[in-house]
């Protein structure tokens, strides 16, 4: 069947929604970074981004420039504070957690469906231990 219009045919090949799962881990990860990141003070790398940020240059050897300026930024827009500088890393694994499952879709991967003829609602349950000849029971 040949689609009717360039929207038909966006729809027809467009790949399927992420998970509500991954959306959900996505989001929990987040929110317990930030969460946790004020809970302690600042690492030395992240005093040493928040000063080259303030210090542009593209002659770092040691990191590229956009990291001090990612950081600048931060510190402009939220202030000196450690949840300030932990906001975008903590944005950042929440998207690599969207990317790892959009590459793993891509892949062919997909979420294991449980059996109806075997599970019966004990999906749960956990293998039994088949003895070996090194099990020393007397």
């Amino acid at each position: 069947m040949v689609a009717s219009t360039p929207a038909a045919a966006a729809r027809q090949t467009s790949p399927p929604a992420l998970p509500a799962q991954v959306l959900l881990v996505a989001g929990v990860m987040l929110v317990g970074l930030i969460a946790v990141s004020g809970a302690y003070g600042f690492h030395g790398d992240e005093m040493y981004y928040v000063v080259a940020g303030q210090h542009p240059s593209l002659g770092y050897v040691d990191q590229p420039p956009l990291t001090p300026l990612l950081s600048a930024l931060s510190v402009a827009l939220l202030g000196v504070t450690p949840t300030a500088v932990r906001i975008l890393p903590a944005v950042e694994m929440a998207l690599v957690v969207i990317i790892v499952a959009l590459i793993a879709r891509d892949l062919g991967g997909s979420a294991p469906r449980p059996d109806p003829r075997r599970d019966h609602g004990r999906s749960l349950r956990l293998p039994r231990r088949r003895s070996s000849r090194h099990d020393k029971r007397a």
